[in-house]
């Protein structure tokens, strides 16, 4: 079954206080990611995950895990895992959302529109997670 979690230990990277993530699928699939303290808390990392499940399962065909948020005014990017839906099947990808190209003022809120269309190429790695289990992950996360 998918999940995504967070560590609750800070540790540095790079002077950058961080947690380990851990985003697990199925068949085996497990990434390790770290999470920057800079910006956000725990709290809102999983709060962000939540609107990013509740927004698929609404119907959404673009949503986003955001990983590594830094201060949108400073920074030149954000880390995220893109959730594309195509009906019953939500595929993942991991990008960078580059805030400096951007034509309009990023927004957290709106996030979806800062997602770029899916990749699809045999170079793009690329996780293939049933809608169910962002259902049952849901669950889980609101207990």
């Amino acid at each position: 079954m998918f999940s995504i979690d967070l560590g609750k230990q800070l540790t540095k990277q790079y002077n950058d206080p961080v947690f380990t993530g851990h985003i697990h699928g199925i068949d085996g699939l497990d990434e390790d990611f770290h999470a920057s303290n800079s910006y956000w808390s725990r709290n809102q990392y999983f709060d962000q995950w939540r609107r990013a499940i509740q927004s698929i399962l609404e119907g959404n065909d673009k949503a986003c895990f955001i990983t590594s948020m830094y201060n949108p005014k400073y920074a030149n990017y954000i880390v995220c895992w893109p959730l594309y839906r195509e009906k019953n099947i939500i595929y993942l990808q991991n990008h960078y959302i580059d805030i400096k190209k951007m034509n309009k003022n990023f927004d957290i809120d709106h996030i979806h529109l800062f997602i770029e269309d899916r990749m699809k190429d045999d170079e793009t790695s690329e996780w293939i997670i049933p809608l169910e289990d962002f259902k049952n992950f849901l669950k889980i996360i609101n207990s």
